[in-house]
């Protein structure tokens, strides 16, 4: 397959992922990057590196980068069992 092949692909899979809504495109964070890694030949660690408190971190910081640190669904508390 061609670079212009492969970026072409790519390109698509990000326009997908930018269609996702809310959680879903966070929850989908993974597959897209995977699905380009693959592509790109790049081998990764699937192995978890953080531990539950930065997971949680890092989906109270997206939410702000999403919704803004002003939303009010930013400001609430998250239930454990959504992430």
């Amino acid at each position: 397959m061609s670079s212009e092949e492969t970026l072409s692909e790519i390109k698509v899979m990000v326009e997908d992922w930018a269609d996702k809504h809310d959680h879903e495109s966070c929850w989908f964070y993974f597959e897209i990057l995977s699905s380009i890694a693959k592509k790109l030949g790049v081998v990764y660690n699937k192995e978890p590196t953080i531990s539950r408190a930065e997971f949680k971190e890092g989906c109270r910081i997206y939410q702000i980068e999403l919704y803004g640190p002003e939303h009010e669904f930013v400001k609430s508390e998250m239930p454990d069992y959504l992430l």
